[in-house]
């Protein structure tokens, strides 16, 4: 149910029978040349080469600096539940924490049977898909069919999009205990 507006006798809202406020600029024609200008504004500065060359050669501030195991247990955690594209950004591999000897055994062992089949096989590939990064467990590869398979616990979407774009795309579930 909507609230209805109760106003003092005497006042009413500044809008009330007004259809809507025509803009200023309605009928008229920009010329081109304040287009451009508005364009190229909207876009933002461009760096000088200066700037460029500088941005190009920075060295992070720990670069070379000893991390300790708690510090990196921390951050991994904090990563954990970031989205994929700022997780790829940084180079780190989204899966939770370490994998299980049985989900890499597993890898493997699909690995070893599709290379005995004659396909290329690479473990933990990283696919862009719509400008999302995805990692897939095995990445098969022969005359251009390529089969994706992942292993384990796999959101519905990320198989989705995959199918959107490659053929065969597989998933193992991982084994209810």
């Amino acid at each position: 149910m909507i609230k209805s507006m109760v106003f003092k006798k005497g006042q009413i809202p500044w809008n009330k029978g007004k259809l809507g406020q025509v803009a200023w600029n309605k009928g008229k024609l920009t010329p081109n040349n304040v287009k451009q200008k508005i364009s190229t504004s909207r876009k933002g500065k461009q760096h000088s080469i200066e700037t460029l060359i500088k941005m190009k050669n920075h060295v992070p501030w720990n670069k070379g600096k000893f991390t300790s195991p708690e510090i990196r247990l921390k951050m991994s955690i904090s990563r954990k539940n970031k989205p994929w594209s700022d997780v790829a950004k940084a180079g780190h591999i989204l899966h939770g924490g370490h994998e299980l000897p049985a989900h890499k055994k597993t890898k493997e062992d699909i690995a070893k049977t599709l290379r005995d089949i004659g396909y290329k096989v690479i473990t933990e590939k990283f696919i862009t898909v719509d400008n999302k990064q995805y990692a897939i467990d095995v990445y098969a590869d022969k005359n251009k069919n390529v089969i994706l398979i992942e292993v384990g616990r796999c959101l519905s979407k990320k198989l989705l999009d995959l199918q959107y774009r490659y053929p065969i795309v597989l998933h193992v579930p991982k084994k209810q205990t």
